[in-house]
C-alpha cells in the first residue's frame, strides 16, 4: 500500500541525493521511480502497480493539475518545503500505454547556477564571453546536445545582462525558471504562440536583449539574425556536436552568408562531465566516486575583422575551426583535459561527453 507521505519522501530523496529529475514510469505489472543523478538515471523504487492510478493523482493535485484528465498531456509547477527551504519542481505529465507517466524536473538546481563563474568557464573563456555579452547588438549561439547543460548557460548570461537600464524579453520552451526583471514568454503554438511570432512582437516593444530559446527553423533564424543586425543583442541555442557546425546549421537554414558575416559574434559549444568525489571511490554521498557535474567548452569568436575572409571561404568547418585555434581557443576535449588536469574529472568522462550527439 502507498504510504500517505510518498510523495515527500520521494522529493526529499531527490533534493538529498543531487537529482536533476524524477521519473515515475507505470508498466504492465510495477510502477518504477528513477532519479536522474549527474546525467545518469537511476532506479530507486519499484510500486505496486495497482497503485499507480494513485500516485499519478497525487502529483497531479500537488501540481495543480486537472485530475479528471488523463488522455492528454500536462504541465505544472510545485513548490515543496524542506525545514526552511523551499524547493520548486516542473511537474510533466503524460498518458502511456499502462497510465500516466511523470517527470518531475528540480528548479532549485537551475537556480543555483544563474551566475557566470559557477558554470565551468575557464578564466579566459568567462572573459571572453563577458566581452561579447557587453557589447550593444549580435548574435551569441550555445549548442550542444540535449542535457548539455545549455539553458544554465544562457539563463547565466541573462542574470548577467539583467539591469534596470536594460529590457530585456525572452521565448521559451517551456520556461525553465522565472527571472525576476526579465519579460518571459511561454511557447503555445496552439493558440499562435511561437517563437517566430513571439519575436516580431518582441522588436515592436524596444528591446535591448533577446533570448529564443532555440532556433529550430529558416523562419526564426531569419528574425534572429535581422534583430542581431539592426542593433540587438540575441541570444539563443542550437543542437550542434561542436562551435563551428553551429556556423553552418544556420546557413543551412537558409541564413545568407553576408548576413552571418554582418550579424553571428560568438558560438559557444559545451558538454558536462561528471565531478570527482572526494572521497575517492565511491561512498553514500556519490555515485560510483562522482557527485556533481562540471561545464566543458569550445567558444568560436566572431569578430567583425575576421567575418569577410571567413566569408570568402565560405565559413566552411576547416577554416573556422583554423580560425577559432588561431585566437587560441581549446576545442571540447582540449577543455575537458584541462579539467582533468585540474582533478576535476577524469579523462574517461571527457571522452564519452565528447562523443555525445
Amino acid at each position: 500500500m502507498l504510504p500517505p507521505d510518498w510523495l515527500e519522501l520521494t522529493l526529499w530523496s531527490a533534493v538529498e541525493r543531487g537529482a536533476s529529475d524524477i521519473h515515475v514510469e507505470p508498466f504492465a505489472d510495477h510502477v518504477r521511480v528513477r532519479l536522474r543523478v549527474d546525467g545518469f538515471l537511476l532506479e530507486t523504487q519499484r510500486l505496486d502497480v495497482a497503485d499507480a492510478a494513485l500516485i499519478a493523482t497525487r502529483i497531479k493535485v500537488a501540481a495543480q493539475l486537472d485530475i479528471a484528465e488523463r488522455h492528454v498531456p500536462q504541465d505544472g509547477r510545485l513548490t515543496w518545503q524542506f525545514g526552511q527551504a523551499f524547493v520548486d519542481f516542473r511537474v510533466s505529465v503524460l498518458p502511456t500505454l499502462h497510465g500516466e507517466k511523470a517527470v518531475l524536473r528540480l528548479q532549485d538546481r537551475l537556480a543555483s547556477s544563474l551566475d557566470l563563474p559557477a558554470i565551468g568557464l575557464e578564466p579566459e573563456q568567462e572573459l571572453l564571453l563577458r566581452r561579447h555579452l557587453d557589447m550593444p547588438h549580435g548574435l551569441i549561439l550555445v549548442t550542444g546536445p540535449t542535457g548539455s547543460g545549455k539553458t544554465v548557460t544562457l539563463y547565466a548570461a541573462l542574470q548577467y545582462l539583467n539591469r534596470i537600464h536594460r529590457n530585456v524579453s525572452t521565448v521559451e520552451d517551456p520556461i525553465e525558471l522565472a527571472i525576476e526583471g526579465i519579460n518571459q514568454v511561454a511557447m503555445n503554438p496552439r493558440r499562435g504562440l511561437n517563437f517566430a511570432t513571439v519575436m516580431k512582437g518582441f522588436l515592436r516593444q524596444d528591446p535591448d536583449v533577446l533570448m529564443v530559446g532555440e532556433i529550430r527553423d529558416p523562419e526564426t533564424a531569419d528574425i534572429a539574425v535581422k534583430a542581431a543586425q539592426t542593433g540587438h543583442l540575441v541570444l539563443s541555442t542550437l543542437h550542434t556536436n561542436d562551435a563551428p557546425q553551429a556556423v553552418q546549421r544556420l546557413a543551412s537554414l537558409g541564413v545568407p552568408l553576408h548576413d552571418l558575416a554582418d550579424s553571428l559574434s560568438l558560438v559557444v559549444a559545451q558538454r558536462l562531465v561528471r565531478r570527482l568525489h572526494n572521497c575517492g571511490g565511491g561512498c553514500r554521498q556519490c555515485n560510483q566516486g562522482f557527485r556533481g557535474r562540471a561545464g566543458i567548452f569550445e567558444l568560436l569568436p566572431l569578430a567583425a575583422a575576421d567575418r569577410p575572409a571567413l566569408q570568402a571561404q565560405q565559413f566552411s568547418l576547416a577554416a573556422l575551426r583554423e580560425h577559432m585555434r588561431r585566437c587560441g581557443q581549446p576545442s571540447l576535449k582540449e577543455s575537458g583535459d584541462t579539467k582533468v588536469a585540474q582533478g576535476i574529472t577524469v579523462s574517461a568522462e571527457v571522452i564519452r561527453v565528447c562523443l555525445e550527439n
